[in-house]
């Protein structure tokens, strides 16, 4: 089935649920995909969303201060690589290394970006006062590579 096919059905799925001014405005839909490292077969899913979660990577906060919003939404669609989970492939049938990524597919009216100010580690809770720059005006596309709309 077609990427947009697919999309539009859980779209429509989602809407039959919640159908309201809110979800009017904020909601949009990311696309999940997972990529089977031995044959190349890519698995979709779709998730419909309010807001952003975005991480301020480590780097801005040991060592820089600040960062701009470019570089959390990067770091927010950077690909990951999962070796030895178990994954079954559903194309190989064999358990294999995958890659997930997660991208925006179609765009609300009104995006909603949460940053992530808090840091976790095995011992300790820390909150992030690093500076976020944003622009003027922010170019989505480069975060959206497969984007509809």
């Amino acid at each position: 089935m077609p990427i947009e096919q697919q999309s539009e059905e859980y779209h429509r799925y989602y809407k039959a649920r919640d159908d309201s001014i809110m979800s009017d405005l904020f909601e949009g839909q990311l696309i999940n995909r997972t990529s089977c490292l031995s044959c190349g077969f890519q698995d979709l899913a779709f998730d419909n969303f309010m807001d952003l979660s975005v991480e301020i990577p480590r780097k801005a906060v040991r060592y820089l201060g600040s960062i701009k919003l470019a570089e959390c939404m990067e770091k927010y669609i950077e690909p990951e690589r999962m070796i030895q989970t178990g994954f079954k492939c559903s194309s190989c049938k064999r358990k294999v290394d995958i890659e997930k990524d997660l991208t925006i597919y179609r765009f609300p009216k009104i995006l909603v970006i949460h940053l992530k100010r808090f840091y976790h580690s095995a011992m300790r809770r820390e909150k992030l006062n690093t500076t976020v720059n944003f622009p003027e005006t922010l170019d989505m596309t480069p975060y959206a590579p497969h984007s509809c709309k």
